[in-house]
């Protein structure tokens, strides 16, 4: 009886990965579904638990409450956990890293899996300051997960096609050069959330390679 664990399914890409997982799990399977904010997990979560034939549970989980953490954590063969918020950018998002993957050693859990951000494996993007400092929050957390001695998977996802401002049309008060925006983003490869949540179900699940990256990107 497999248990599996997913944290911060209140987000849109999680909570599609937990939603995915749940099409792909069996009835001997747990699921441990974990938010800060469980009110904040969208009701279609919710009925897909209710109506699945595995076991499920959903927990209220900080990344700020290692005690927390490591009980959801206790006897869990996987763990799949997504990045804080981009507003805790820095020394607080690294610190909540940390808990997590100190958590997932202490349970002794068999494998781990974090969703990350292609440009992590070099610590820069090319989307400026902010972006930089994101991507070496990435860097810093893939690097514990691969020092963690846990078996791991990284999903590296490009940005998201919806994180795009839409490219503006031109009036008669306005001097915007559509081609311009479109040229900026022509290589983007940019991906749905859909997409990346059906990756990191799969991931969480046993669908990849052990310790290999995974890069999530469009056409």
């Amino acid at each position: 009886m497999p248990t599996y664990v997913l944290t911060g399914v209140e987000g849109k890409v999680s909570s599609i990965a937990a939603s995915y997982a749940l099409t792909l799990a069996q009835p001997t399977d747990t699921l441990i579904f974990t938010s800060p904010c469980p009110a904040f997990i969208p009701r279609p979560l919710f009925e897909a638990c209710t109506a699945s034939s595995a076991h499920v549970r959903i927990l209220m989980v900080s990344y700020n409450d290692p005690a927390n953490l490591a009980r959801a954590f206790s006897g869990a063969d996987v763990v799949a956990f997504v990045s804080s918020p981009n507003y805790l950018a820095g020394a607080a998002r690294r610190a909540q890293h940390r808990n997590v993957i100190e958590a997932a050693q202490r349970a002794r859990i068999r494998r781990i899996v974090y969703m990350s951000l292609v440009g992590a494996e070099s610590g820069e993007t090319d989307d400026g300051a902010a972006a930089l400092a994101v991507a070496r929050d990435h860097a810093f957390t893939e690097r514990l997960v691969r020092e963690s001695g846990l078996v791991w998977n990284v999903q590296r996802n490009c940005l998201f096609v919806d994180s795009v401002a839409p490219v503006p049309v031109a009036t008669d008060k306005t001097t915007a050069e559509p081609e311009e925006i479109q040229k900026k983003w022509k290589h983007a490869a940019l991906v749905a959330r859909e997409d990346c949540g059906r990756v990191l179900g799969a991931l969480l699940m046993g669908k990849g390679e052990p310790n290999k990256v995974y890069i999530v990107a469009g056409p």
